[in-house]
């Protein structure tokens, strides 16, 4: 999103086709070094980490920023709201400026810690997400 403060890690949604399982695409990501963590409470969305840097594996191998990989299957409704957050955002100044807001009081509370920064977001941010994703 153009013009907002972001934390220096990649976040990548994926929609899967219709005739994909999660099983089916779970296995063809651990071959390039994902390991699942399930959906961790957001149904839809399912999680996966890195096994090292260097994942995903490539020839030849190279170290990639840091990330979070999801999975969505086709028609999702969580890769919907993501979308329609992403596109609010990109499209509307001043609620991308609102959110920046949210995300620079969390930071100050915060103070580095990451968790607290998480939390401090989730709970300084419920008004605002809940307006926009109604």
């Amino acid at each position: 999103i153009p013009g907002m403060i972001a934390k220096p890690i990649l976040d990548i949604d994926v929609e899967l086709p219709a005739n994909t399982t999660i099983e089916k695409a779970t296995e063809k990501l651990a071959q390039i070094g994902y390991v699942y963590m399930g959906e961790q409470g957001i149904p839809d969305r399912h999680a996966y980490n890195r096994e090292s840097e260097e994942a995903p594996y490539t020839t030849p191998r190279r170290k990639w920023m840091h990330q979070h990989l999801y999975l969505c299957p086709f028609g999702s409704l969580e890769l919907s709201r993501h979308l329609r957050f992403r596109n609010l955002l990109r499209n509307n100044p001043e609620l991308r400026e609102e959110y920046i807001q949210v995300k620079r009081k969390a930071l100050s509370i915060a103070r580095g810690e990451r968790q607290v920064y998480v939390d401090q977001k989730e709970i300084l941010g419920r008004e605002f997400f809940a307006k926009i994703l109604e």
